[in-house]
């Protein structure tokens, strides 16, 4: 039953997500694009999980945009490279995706948009709110263990355990 709920759930919330858009498609930014990503994850990826709304997640992260910078600079200066990044709240077009089993329909969706250098390259995304940012298994060999507030709702809603 709940990998029937998840779809509808998933694309029934309006979500806020990150989006980490990288200079380049060089091998090198890319690479660059993921240490963000995980720098980012790694400080502030827990800070999301306290909000029950949107609308406090989305606050969260207008107060919280220049931190987000600061620690994208912070892996951008530590991976040696000569660009900056820049971060912006927005609304921003996504195209379909499918994550995690749940296919993301294209369309216009809030986003924290955390843009390095000149942002030609390929991106990468998660939902930040409800919290579901979860890292790929790129380059891993680790055990990981995920976990999505969303199903912990869901099993609270089912009485689950």
């Amino acid at each position: 039953m709940l990998c029937l709920l998840l779809p509808l759930l998933a694309n029934a919330i309006d979500p806020l997500r990150l989006h980490v858009i990288a200079n380049s498609d060089s091998p090198m930014d890319q690479r660059v694009k993921l240490a963000v990503r995980d720098q980012i994850l790694a400080e502030h990826g827990e800070d999301f999980r306290v909000y029950k709304s949107k609308a406090a997640a989305w606050e969260a992260a207008r107060r919280e945009a220049e931190a987000l910078r600061e620690t994208a600079d912070d892996a951008l200066r530590a991976a040696g490279v000569p660009y900056r990044a820049t971060v912006e709240v927005a609304e921003a077009a996504f195209p379909d995706k499918q994550y995690e089993g749940l296919v993301y329909p294209a369309g216009d969706y809030d986003a924290v948009r955390v843009v390095l250098g000149e942002g030609a390259g390929a991106n990468w995304w998660c939902v930040m709110f409800p919290p579901l940012c979860l890292l790929s298994d790129e380059g891993a060999g680790e055990e990981v263990e995920y976990t999505s507030l969303l199903l912990e709702w869901v099993g609270q809603l089912f009485q689950w355990e």
